[in-house]
């Protein structure tokens, strides 16, 4: 099971992957039913070996910009998923847990597709090195906005008063 995934270096995941198996069904669900998504559905999903390499090539797309590319950060990502073999399973936790928790989340799909606070999350690693304040006083981290009491409330900077 530690055989190298394709070009990527990472290790392979163990065969029974229940939630890789149903977002790859939601997907290409999603191209039969939705064909002008096609191209952004095999890009961002089906044209991936497993779900890290979705994610990561999803991450890149969204992150990308001029100053640092898209490539750059796909790369990155991957050498953290390599040192920290651990985060496949964060990928996996954090969507099982966003299809449960978010009413408007009906499949594994649309985290990885258009959910930017999933996103946000999973860029976490990259930015590790990063205290956990933000410069104006706030709390950082997926630990602050998992709080089951703050989880229902409609999100405002902790500056905001009233």
């Amino acid at each position: 099971m530690s055989a190298p995934i394709g070009k990527t270096g990472l290790k392979e995941v163990p065969t029974h992957d229940p939630v890789w198996h149903q977002l790859r069904d939601e997907a290409q669900a999603m191209v039969a039913a939705e064909p002008a998504l096609s191209s952004f559905v095999y890009e961002t999903v089906l044209n991936h070996d497993s779900l890290e390499e979705a994610v990561v090539h999803r991450l890149g797309d969204r992150l990308g910009r001029d100053i640092v590319s898209a490539s750059l950060i796909r790369q990155t990502y991957l050498e953290a998923l390599a040192d920290e073999p651990e985060l496949a399973k964060i990928f996996r936790v954090d969507i099982v847990a966003v299809f449960d928790r978010d009413p408007a989340c009906f499949r594994f799909l649309e985290p990885v597709l258009y959910f930017k606070g999933f996103h946000g999350l999973q860029t976490k690693p990259l930015i590790g090195s990063f205290p956990d304040r933000h410069p104006s006083g706030c709390p950082s981290g997926a630990g602050y906005l998992h709080r089951p009491w703050h989880r229902h409330r409609r999100w405002r900077h902790c500056g905001d008063r009233g």
